[in-house]
């Protein structure tokens, strides 16, 4: 079976020998057109195809060395993508295909003296992929068109339910203090449909060297660091079928020079543009004015040179007045999706995506750093966190006050691998999945009952809807009453069914409500968690 980084062309100028002999089979392969299928390697849409050049001769600067590949596929498409340096004399491309056909490319390099990268040539083609990996069977992560939401390349709706790693490069990789390997975890999460990764591909947590590693401002221009971590820790999330949000950089830790910070997000675009990931510019990014132009260059220059066309987006810091993206990008023509960080507080995981929702341009929304369920000293020590039924409650909280895109759970960073959270989320997973979500407005006014009502309240009941068709209302545990009225229906019968969120079981409430412009729930069986759903089935 193919692995995610597909088949491999090796390209070198090495010595004359090898020259005559590259020269020789040159000569003997005139005799086939240069434009027949049957010359290029084959390699499955949406999966990785790595060429290897060599270069001719010596770039003291290699991390600064422009080399670029167009690669022209059916009728005429072209995409242009950076070439990265990957140590010694070796640099590599990339690609994934989008679309079946042959697909030839070309290099280009700053330095046309440098005949093992310039004016390289070759091709390959793309074919259907066979395999069950959503990823490669659906394509790239875009925004819906009428920008609420995320989609697949193929129009498939995507609701994001991630999981937050901010220490994998550490636990896993140089102190390997994690109790199970990493083939064990992005299992565990695969088990639980978990579909996309957060990953800071910088991030450690200790202070000094990497056990002999270069210091944290130099490990980023050093390839061997890049093969022993996001190389394997982005391979192995995409063949599990999670897309990786890969969290560049953090607060203003940018590199000594704005020239080198740029060389290094290049080589970030040029490693892993061909894999499944969304580009997060900036982890908790600093809002002073310097940073935020420095950050808004950053943002068009990796939309400028890659070539997938991936989506971008920026994390915020969990201040109270800067608890979105949104307040200093949302309007910035590189940004496709907003990040919020509600973190501890339940007044921001309940106003934040709403304010997000309301505005205009329409841009989807996500919460992507809330209410950790940890234990004290399994993140740092005195840090009492949050319970596993926190991580429930802003789950389902954000996406019905408007975080259409999903949600970001974040347990992925403790030794605990299977906490009883982690199952919320696969339920809560498939409870969204398993209706249009997307149709989704809030409406949290349209649940009424004997309490007064409370537009910030954490305990009062959610709500959401698509008027006339379907109406998600959730009664969080601690609600003050057990019957909750829907309003604002439109004088028609719906099936009405309630949800167990912490054991993922559905149970009809009846089969069909009376006509009318409101319906009240039967008494719930207990004070626990419950959402309650009314739609019109299929056919019906």
């Amino acid at each position: 079976m193919r692995n995610a980084l597909g088949n491999k062309t090796r390209l070198t100028l090495g010595t004359c020998g090898k020259a005559i002999l590259m020269l020789s089979m040159f000569a003997a392969g005139c005799a086939k057109r240069a434009d027949e299928p049957g010359d290029a390697q084959q390699v499955p849409v949406w999966t990785v195809h790595q060429i290897t050049l060599h270069a001719a001769k010596n770039h003291p600067d290699p991390f600064a060395l422009d080399l670029r590949a167009t690669f022209v596929g059916p009728g005429g498409r072209e995409i242009t993508i950076p070439g990265f340096w990957n140590g010694q004399d070796t640099w590599k491309l990339r690609f994934s295909p989008p679309t079946t056909g042959v697909w030839t490319w070309k290099t280009t390099c700053p330095d046309p003296a440098d005949a093992g990268l310039h004016k390289r040539t070759g091709k390959l083609e793309a074919v259907a992929y066979s395999g069950d990996n959503p990823l490669y069977e659906r394509g790239f992560v875009e925004v819906s068109p009428n920008s609420r939401y995320l989609i697949y390349a193929d129009g498939t709706p995507l609701f994001w339910v991630a999981d937050t790693n901010w220490a994998i490069n550490r636990d896993f990789i140089f102190d390997h203090t994690f109790p199970y390997t990493l083939d064990s975890y992005f299992a565990a999460r695969a088990r639980r449909k978990f579909n996309v990764l957060q990953y800071h591909v910088k991030v450690s947590r200790r202070v000094g060297d990497f056990n002999g590693w270069p210091a944290p401002q130099e490990q980023v221009l050093t390839p061997k660091f890049y093969k022993l971590t996001a190389d394997r820790i982005i391979h192995k999330a995409n063949a599990n079928g999670m897309v990786v949000a890969l969290f560049a950089s953090w607060y203003n830790h940018f590199l000594s020079t704005e020239e080198k910070t740029l060389a290094y997000y290049r080589n970030l675009v040029a490693r892993y543009g061909a894999y499944h990931v969304v580009w997060v510019i900036s982890g908790e990014y600093a809002y002073d004015d310097a940073n935020l132009e420095l950050f808004n260059k950053i943002g068009r220059y990796v939309k400028s040179i890659d070539g997938h066309a991936h989506i971008a987006t920026i994390h915020p810091r969990n201040a109270d007045t800067r608890v979105s993206s949104s307040v200093d990008f949302h309007n910035c023509g590189w940004l496709d999706f907003n990040m919020i960080q509600a973190y501890d507080s339940h007044r921001a995981a309940v106003r934040a995506p709403l304010v997000d929702y309301m505005l205009q341009p329409t841009r989807p929304t996500l919460e992507a750093e809330s209410m950790y369920p940890r234990k004290p000293g399994s993140w740092y020590d005195g840090d009492p966190g949050r319970t596993d039924h926190d991580a429930l409650w802003v789950a389902y909280v954000s996406v019905l006050q408007g975080s259409t895109t999903g949600y970001t759970y974040g347990s992925g960073m403790h030794h605990e691998l299977n906490p009883p959270s982690a199952e919320y989320m696969k339920h809560f997973g498939d409870f969204f999945r398993s209706l249009s979500w997307w149709d989704l407005e809030p409406h949290r006014q349209w649940a009424v009952g004997d309490f007064k009502y409370n537009p910030l309240s954490r305990t009062k009941p959610f709500c959401a809807a698509k008027r006339s068709e379907l109406y998600v209302v959730y009664i969080p545990k601690g609600c003050p009453v057990r019957q909750v009225t829907i309003t604002n229906l439109s004088g028609i019968s719906y099936r009405a069914r309630r949800y167990d969120p912490k054991r993922g079981i559905w149970s009809d409430i009846t089969e069909r409500t009376p006509a009318a412009e409101s319906w009240s729930s039967p008494v719930l069986p207990d004070r626990s968690d419950w959402l309650i759903v009314l739609d019109q089935p299929s056919g019906q």
